[in-house]
């Protein structure tokens, strides 16, 4: 997570990234409410697992798509290359 903070001081537009991470808070209360319905009807059972930072960069490059936010994906290209996340490079 560390290196979230680092990219978060080179990202140029806070507001984006502000909306990003309101949308993925979003989405993640909406899991944890869906996986505890589930629970109390005991229809299946999910392991709870914390996001890697690849699946975070995975998501900010999904969500640069969506912006089209050229610098964004610059960015977590940028990271893709100097972590060799492989699923990212291939993207690019």
């Amino acid at each position: 997570m560390a290196f979230l903070f680092s990219f978060r001081r080179t990202y140029s537009d806070l507001a984006k990234l502000t909306q990003f991470f309101s949308t993925l808070s979003s989405v993640l209360e909406y899991r944890a409410e869906v996986v505890e319905a589930f629970k109390e009807m005991s229809r299946f059972v999910v392991n709870d697992s914390v996001l890697s930072n690849k699946e975070i960069l995975l998501l900010l490059q999904k969500w640069s798509v969506v912006e089209k936010d050229l610098q964004l994906q610059e960015d977590v290209q940028t990271l893709a290359q100097k972590y060799q996340i492989k699923e990212l490079l291939s993207k690019y």
